[in-house]
C-alpha cells in the first residue's frame, strides 16, 4: 500500500481542515516545500501520531497535539489514507483515523475500509490494520526526519536490531523461543513419566536444571544487552549535547535567570505573602464566631427542641427540680427522706425548693432569647467566612504553585550554568568514558555467559542421548520422538535464523556499497568489523576518522557525512525488504514494499551532495513523499527536475504558507520573508496581520507545469 491522502484538522500548527492528495503510482515523487519552522515536521508527526500515537524524538511540546486556537467543541483529527488494498479493486483503500473529540484529552483510533465515497469501519483492531501497512518497529526506517536513523549506525545493538527487523528475524527469534518453551514443557511431562528409571530421572532432572540455568542466563544476557543499548543511547545523547553546547543558548539562560531573580520571583513571593496576610485577617474578622459556633449551636438546638415539647421554663422545672424529687435522692446522693431526721439535709432540701421558685421567673427567657439571637448571627457569619476562606486558599495555592515553578526553573538554570561550556563538555566526556567502560564490561560478561550456555547445551544433548538408550517404553518413545521433532525444528529454525542473519549482514554491506558507488563521490565504502555489527566507513582502502568529532566516530567523508550515511543505510534496508517481498517458496518471513515519508533529509549538504542524495531517494523509492526547505529545492533539486527522467516522476508539489497574527519585525533578520523561487518566479510564503495564526497547504502542481 502507498500514501493516497493526508487529512489534518486542528493538529499542532495547522488550524482548521487541510488535505494533501498524493500520487500513489509506483516510483512517484510527491514534493512538499516550506521554510523552517513552518510545518514540514508537523506533517511527518501527523502521520506518526495517527498510526502509532507518538511524535519524532526532536519534537518540542509533545503534549501539545490539538491546535491552541481550536475551540473546546472542535475536534482534532488526522486521517492517513492508504491504497490500493491488496487483492481489492483500485478504488478501495484503507482510512486510518485518530482524533481527539471535543472536551477530551485522549485520542481515539479507528480504521475504515473506503470505496469511492462510502466508508465502513473494519472488523480488525486498529493496530492490526496499521501493521498490515507498516509495523511500528520498522517505521523508523521509512518515516523519519533528516536525522531519523542517525543513532542506529553508531550503536551496534540498534544496527543489528534494524537489520533483523527488516528481515523479520526478530519475530522469528520470538517464534524460536516459543518453540523452545513448548519443547521444555513436553520434556517436563516426559521426565515425570520416566520415574521407573532412576538413571533416566537423574538425566532428566539434570537437564531440567540446566535448561533452567540456560533460561536464567538468557534472561541475564537480555538484561545486559538492554542495559548496554540504554547506555549506548545515553552516550550518543551526551555526544549530541557536546556538539549542541553553544554560547547563544547560555546567554539566553543567563538573561532568563536575571529576569527570574530580579522581577519574577520577587513578584511571585509578594503575591504569596499578600494572600497569606488575607487568610490571617480572616481569623481576626471571624475568630469569635468560629470559636463560639459549636457551643451556641448545640445550646440553641436544645432550646428549640424543648420549646416544641413541654416548654420552658416549666420543663426546666421538671428536668432539674422534679426529676430530683422523683428520684428520691439529693444531688449529694442521700435520700430526701433523711431531711426529716437530719438538720443538714433539711437545710439542703429547703434550699432546693427555693431554687425551684427562682426558676419560675422570666429571667431565663431573656437568656434564651439572647442565645437564639447570637446563634442566628453566627449562622450568617460562618458561610461568609467559608466563602472568603475558600477563595483566599484557592488564590494562595495558585500563587504558591507559580512561585514553586519559577524557583524550580531558577534552580534548573543554576544547574545548567554551574560551570562554563568547557566544564560542561569535560563533564559529559567523563560520563562518556565511564559509559564506555561499562559497555565494554558488559560485552565481556555477555561473552562469558554465552560460553557457559554453550557448555550447558552440550551437556543437555549428551543427557538426551543417554535418555534415548534408557527409555524402552513405547509410549515414552513416542513422546521422545515428538520432542525430537520439536528439537529438529528448533535446530532448523535456529540455523536458518543464523544463516539469514549472516546473509542480511552481508546484503546490507553489498547494497550500501552499490549505492555509494552510484550516488556518492570518492572511494568510500562500508563494512562491518569482523563478525560483529559494529560498522565502519573506509576511504581509499583505509579507515577515515572525522577529526572534527571527538571520540572514535567513523564517517564517510567530511561535510554532511552523517546525513548521507543515514540515507544510504535506510535505502539499503528497504531494498533488502523489497527483495524479500517476492519470496514465496522459501521458509522465511517475507518483506514489504513501503513508501518513504522523509522530512528534511538534505541538511548540511552542498548542491552536489544534495543532487546525489535526491537521485538516491527518487530512483529507489517505491513511493516518495519528500518534505524539504526552499534552499534545498533551489540548491540542486530544481535543476534536476528539469531532466525528463526525474520530471516524469514528480506528480505532486505542494508549498506550505504561514499566516501570523503579529506584524513583521523588520529589525529582526530572522523574521524577514524568504520567498520560494519556483521556475524563476518568486512566491511569498509568510503573511502577517492575519486573524488566525496557521499554516496552509497550497497545491503548486499546475504552477510547476505538471498535468493532472
Amino acid at each position: 500500500m502507498k500514501f493516497k491522502k493526508l487529512i489534518i484538522e486542528n493538529f499542532r500548527g495547522f488550524y482548521g481542515r487541510h488535505e494533501i492528495d498524493f500520487c500513489n503510482e509506483d516510483g512517484s515523487l510527491n514534493l512538499i516545500i516550506a521554510e523552517n519552522e513552518v510545518g514540514k515536521t508537523s506533517l511527518l508527526n501527523a502521520v506518526l501520531w495517527c498510526l502509532y500515537d507518538h511524535l519524532t524524538k526532536t519534537s518540542d511540546r509533545k503534549d501539545l497535539i490539538k491546535n491552541t486556537q481550536a475551540k473546546q467543541d472542535e475536534n482534532c483529527i488526522v486521517e492517513v489514507h492508504l491504497g490500493p488494498m491488496p487483492g481489492k479493486d483500485k478504488n478501495d483503500w484503507l482510512c486510518l483515523r485518530r482524533q481527539i473529540t471535543k472536551g477530551s484529552k485522549k485520542s481515539v483510533p479507528r480504521a475504515f475500509d473506503v470505496n469511492h465515497v462510502t466508508e465502513k469501519e473494519t472488523q480488525r483492531p486498529f493496530g492490526e490494520a496499521v501493521n498490515q501497512f507498516l509495523h511500528q518497529s520498522l517505521s523508523k526506517y521509512y518515516l523519519f526526519d533528516g536525522e531519523g536513523v542517525h543513532e542506529i549506525l553508531e550503536n551496534e545493538n540498534l544496527l543489528k536490531s534494524a537489520i533483523l527487523d527488516i528481515q523479520g528475524l526478530n519475530i522469528a527469534k520470538r517464534c524460536l523461543s516459543d518453540l523452545k518453551n513448548y519443547r521444555d514443557k513436553k520434556q517436563a511431562v516426559l521426565t515425570k513419566e520416566q520415574s521407573q528409571s532412576n538413571k533416566g530421572e537423574e538425566y532428566a532432572s539434570h537437564n531440567q536444571q540446566l535448561r533452567g540455568k540456560v533460561e536464567t542466563i538468557n534472561g541475564e544476557i537480555d538484561e545486559l544487552e538492554g542495559k548496554t543499548t540504554e547506555w549506548e543511547t545515553l552516550r550518543s545523547q551526551l555526544r549530541s549535547e557536546i556538539n549542541d553546547l553553544g554560547g547563544d543558548e547560555i546567554q539566553k539562560l543567563i538573561s532568563e535567570q536575571k529576569k527570574l531573580e530580579k522581577t519574577i520571583l520577587p513578584e511571585a513571593k509578594r503575591k504569596v505573602s499578600l494572600f497569606e496576610n488575607q487568610r490571617r485577617g480572616l481569623i481576626k474578622e471571624f475568630g469569635i464566631s468560629i470559636m463560639g459556633y459549636n457551643h451556641i449551636d448545640s445550646v440553641n438546638k436544645w432550646i428549640s427542641t424543648e420549646e416544641k415539647t413541654t416548654g420552658i421554663p416549666s420543663h426546666y422545672e421538671e428536668a432539674f427540680i422534679d426529676g430530683l424529687e422523683e428520684s428520691g435522692k439529693c444531688i449529694c446522693g442521700e435520700s430526701f427522706e433523711n431531711h426529716k431526721k437530719d438538720k443538714v439535709h433539711k437545710a439542703r432540701y429547703d434550699n432546693i425548693m427555693n431554687l425551684r421558685k427562682d426558676a419560675k421567673t422570666d429571667s431565663i427567657k431573656v437568656g434564651i432569647s439572647d442565645i437564639q439571637a447570637l446563634a442566628k448571627h453566627i449562622r450568617k457569619t460562618i458561610p461568609a467566612f467559608n466563602l472568603k476562606y475558600e477563595d483566599t486558599n484557592t488564590e494562595l495555592d495558585i500563587r504558591i504553585e507559580e512561585l514553586k515553578k519559577h524557583r524550580d526553573r531558577f534552580e534548573e538554570i543554576n544547574g545548567i550554568l554551574s560551570g562554563s561550556p568547557e566544564d560542561e563538555i569535560a563533564k559529559r566526556q567523563s560520563q562518556i568514558q565511564k559509559l564506555k567502560s561499562k559497555i565494554q564490561s558488559n560485552f565481556t560478561e555477555i561473552g562469558a555467559k554465552k560460553r557457559d550456555m554453550r557448555n550447558m547445551e552440550i551437556t543437555i544433548k549428551e543427557n538426551e542421548n543417554a535418555l534415548k538408550k534408557i527409555n524402552k517404553n513405547t509410549f515414552l518413545e513416542y513422546q521422545q520422538k515428538e520432542i525430537d521433532f520439536l528439537q529438529e525444528t528448533i535446530n532448523f529454525l535456529d540455523e536458518l535464523i543464523n544463516e539469514t542473519q549472516a546473509e542480511g549482514r552481508k546484503k546490507i554491506e553489498v547494497e550500501m556499497n552499490d549505492l555509494l558507488k552510484n550516488y556518492a563521490r570518492g572511494d568510500d565504502s562500508f563494512e562491518f568489523r569482523q563478525d560483529s555489527y559494529s560498522p565502519r566507513m573506509v576511504s581509499r582502502g583505509f579507515e577515515e576518522i572525522d577529526k572534527t568529532i571527538k571520540g572514535d566516530i567513523k564517517v564517510l567523508s567530511q561535510g554532511g557525512s552523517a546525513v548521507k550515511r543515514n540515507l544510504f543505510f535506510a535505502v539499503a534496508l528497504t531494498k533488502i525488504s523489497e527483495i524479500q517481498s517476492d519470496l514465496i517458496d522459501e521458509y522465511r518471513i517475507p518483506g514489504k514494499k513501503i513508501p518513504f515519508f522523509i522530512d528534511a533529509p538534505f541538511s548540511n549538504l552542498d548542491s552536489t551532495n544534495t543532487s546525489n542524495a535526491f537521485k538516491l531517494l527518487v530512483e529507489n523509492a517505491f513511493q516518495l513523499v519528500l518534505l524539504i526547505s526552499s534552499s534545498a529545492f533551489n540548491n540542486g533539486i530544481q535543476e534536476l527536475l528539469e531532466d525528463k527522467e526525474y520530471k516524469k516522476k514528480l506528480k505532486k508539489i505542494y508549498v506550505l504558507k504561514r499566516y501570523y497574527k503579529g506584524k513583521l519585525d523588520t529589525k529582526n533578520k530572522d523574521a524577514k520573508e524568504t520567498p520560494i523561487i519556483i521556475k524563476g518566479k518568486s512566491y511569498q510564503t509568510s503573511f502577517y496581520d492575519c486573524e488566525v495564526e496557521t499554516t496552509k497547504i497550497e497545491d503548486f502542481t499546475k504552477k510547476f507545469g505538471i498535468r493532472a
